[in-house]
């Protein structure tokens, strides 16, 4: 059984919305499956064609996978919680705004830059959970 299996016995719309919406779920655990390091190319270039304000494009992902040591790095910000199931995911990922104090920069003029990057980790999203894969969405 596949994760979009249990989510789709697990999660229901009273409202008749796409299967990909409810499918997109929130799973509390993950397999321990490493990920080849090239894997989430489509998923970024997904993430590319999500509208964005001027076409700036402000936003980049960086991404760290399970046994390398990025992943601790990664995690670290995390609350506790969310540290307990993303430490069991063979990736994590984290998108930033591209004029961010965590990158240096000062930040950008387009108050959408926040917007953009949100839309750009839900097409991220429902790439993934179009593909067979579970992602889920935390704000640290």
């Amino acid at each position: 059984m596949t994760i979009q299996d249990l989510a789709s016995k697990i999660h229901s719309s009273e409202r008749p919305v796409g299967r990909i919406l409810v499918d997109c779920c929130s799973p509390r655990g993950f397999t321990q499956d490493n990920k080849p390091e090239g894997s989430l190319n489509t998923f970024f270039v997904a993430a590319r064609w999500a509208s964005s304000a001027f076409d700036s494009r402000r936003w980049r992902f960086l991404d760290a996978f399970r046994g390398l040591s990025e992943f601790e790095v990664f995690l670290a910000p995390l609350i506790g919680l969310n540290q307990s199931w993303a430490r069991h995911g063979g990736a994590d990922l984290s998108a930033v705004e591209e004029g961010s104090p965590q990158l240096g920069r000062p930040r950008g003029n387009s108050r959408a830059d926040f917007f953009d990057g949100a839309v750009a980790c839900f097409t991220l999203r429902i790439q993934a959970t179009s593909a067979g894969w579970t992602a889920r969405r935390e704000w640290i």
